[in-house]
């Protein structure tokens, strides 16, 4: 799959993930049109350099070096996964019965940490978190999340679970936030509203 635009080209290589019937589309750009073309993982072939998080059927998964193995197996419905700048830990989100939560994983010691508690007592006040995002440095990860508002808005927090804050509460004209980027030197962070 090979498209030029502006005279930059969009190269994308397809993986198919064995046994889970999905096909994984990596995308990348590149200045030169010798580097494009539909490179399939299937044929005989190194395998891409790094790993690849991806949710499916309610559990993590991470394809790396021609492997597949899930980082969540049950218990809560997972999604949204993000690894950490360093590649150490991941930062996800868990689905309870009426409410979603903020998680980090450290999938080499197996180790959890709950960051955010959506599920109360009464329905109309549990919470619901979502698109987690690591900033560069790795002491922060943003998210959004309806904990003081109608709406989603903009929040950050230590992966410690300590200095949670809300950044942004949009005034009228926008209902709610989106999805984030954080701006590669972590002083920024771009959100879409609606």
């Amino acid at each position: 799959m090979t498209a030029g635009t502006g005279g930059r080209f969009v190269t994308g290589l397809r993986l198919m993930l064995a046994g889970l019937g999905l096909a994984l589309f990596v995308v990348w750009m590149s200045s030169s049109p010798a580097d494009t073309g539909v490179r399939d993982a299937t044929a005989a072939q190194p395998p891409p350099a790094g790993r690849i998080i991806f949710g499916h059927a309610g559990d993590i998964w991470v394809a790396e070096g021609g492997g597949l193995a899930p980082l969540t197996q049950g218990g809560r419905y997972w999604g949204q996964a993000d690894w950490s700048p360093d590649g150490s830990r991941v930062a996800l989100i868990g689905w309870g019965q009426n409410a979603t939560d903020l998680f980090v994983l450290d999938p080499s010691a197996e180790q959890w940490r709950q960051l955010t508690r959506g599920q109360q007592r009464r329905l109309a006040d549990n919470e619901w978190v979502y698109y987690p995002r690591w900033s560069p440095d790795g002491e922060q990860i943003a998210y959004l999340s309806d904990r003081n508002s109608e709406y989603a808005m903009l929040w950050t927090i230590r992966p410690d679970e300590s200095g949670a804050r809300q950044l942004l509460n949009v005034r009228s004209g926008l209902g709610a936030l989106d999805s984030l980027s954080w701006s590669p030197d972590g002083t920024k962070i771009a959100v879409t509203g609606f």
